[in-house]
């Protein structure tokens, strides 16, 4: 897991309890859960954990962005879930599988708790709010994750990237392209290279506008029903 850092700041204390998982639990849970952690700081791009890695250590995630990913059999670097600070990491992995499906990256500088597994399985299985914590949020990132691969292999690049616009872009038409692309081309399970020759055949196409970064949705009817939404 890397080294862990062992400086324990009011904020990161205060950054650990508002985790739901940990909010979920008794008080003196959370406290032996915070006596049991090891905090560590990661720069982006670092490897958390290995694809493959048995997961022996909870990941609680204070702040920063990390990802999941699974190598194909084809060499694509496939995303199987992106988490933001404060959360648990990857918890379909963590409460049904006995090692991970993909490495987690960090996307941004983060800074994580680390805990032993059983010391948390067993803390929640003392607390019937963490118990029905844990379920309601496995079950909400099961189904995300099966939608996710759903819509990966039904739906075309073309198709995956109008539907990602137009939820994305739900509170208006204009929307940001995250920088690396790669990311969201992970996210979209396709290459960099197909994530970009998308976006400028929906310019070509009088679709969308395109300024840098930056997305203006000009048919959003077009857009829509490209999405199949």
């Amino acid at each position: 897991m890397g080294p862990a850092v062992a400086t324990d700041t009011p904020d990161r204390h205060a950054a650990f309890r508002s985790v739901p998982l940990i909010r979920a639990l008794a008080e003196p849970e959370r406290r032996t859960a915070w006596d049991h952690a090891r905090l560590r700081t990661v720069r982006r791009g670092e490897v958390l954990v290995a694809q493959g890695a048995p997961t022996e250590t909870m990941l609680l995630l204070l702040d920063g962005e990390v990802t999941s990913i699974a190598v194909a059999a084809d060499g694509r670097d496939v995303s199987l879930g992106q988490w933001s600070g404060p959360s648990v990491v990857d918890k379909v992995t963590m409460f049904a599988e006995t090692h991970h499906l993909g490495s987690v990256i960090a996307e941004t500088p983060a800074t994580l708790a680390l805990l032993p597994f059983d010391l948390v399985r067993a803390a929640i299985h003392r607390s019937t709010d963490a118990v029905e914590h844990v379920l309601r949020r496995v079950l909400d990132e099961a189904r995300s994750a099966r939608r996710a691969f759903r819509d990966a292999s039904t739906l075309t690049s073309l198709e995956r990237v109008a539907r990602w616009m137009m939820t994305t872009a739900a509170v208006g038409v204009q929307l940001e392209i995250p920088r690396p692309q790669e990311r969201l081309a992970r996210q979209l399970g396709m290459t960099r290279v197909t994530l970009n020759r998308v976006v400028h055949q929906l310019v070509r196409d009088r679709v969308i506008d395109l300024d840098g970064s930056t997305v203006t949705i000009v048919d959003s009817e077009r857009l829509r029903r490209i999405a199949q939404l």
